[in-house]
């Protein structure tokens, strides 16, 4: 499982936190988000995968309150077999 850099109260509305698989030859099998902070103060809009090379986990949210919150992408990845 890898993790992105979390997108922080500081950051402009609609960023996102991407984590991206660490070989091209591996495929999403899931992912997911951390939110540190009050969970009432994000408003996650997406978390999904991202058919890319390498294959990634998006996450997005539209609002970062109080100061100091953090949403952080995480991926879980896996070898596909022959490749």
């Amino acid at each position: 499982m890898t993790d992105a850099t979390p997108i922080t109260s500081a950051d402009l509305l609609g960023t996102a936190s991407i984590a991206t698989c660490a070989d091209n030859n591996d495929e999403v099998t899931g992912g997911g988000y951390l939110v540190s902070g009050p969970l009432n103060a994000v408003n996650v809009v997406e978390s999904r995968p991202v058919d890319s090379a390498p294959d990634a986990w998006r996450v997005s949210a539209d609002a970062l309150l109080p100061a100091g919150t953090t949403v952080t992408a995480y991926v879980v990845c896996a070898r596909v077999p022959g490749v």
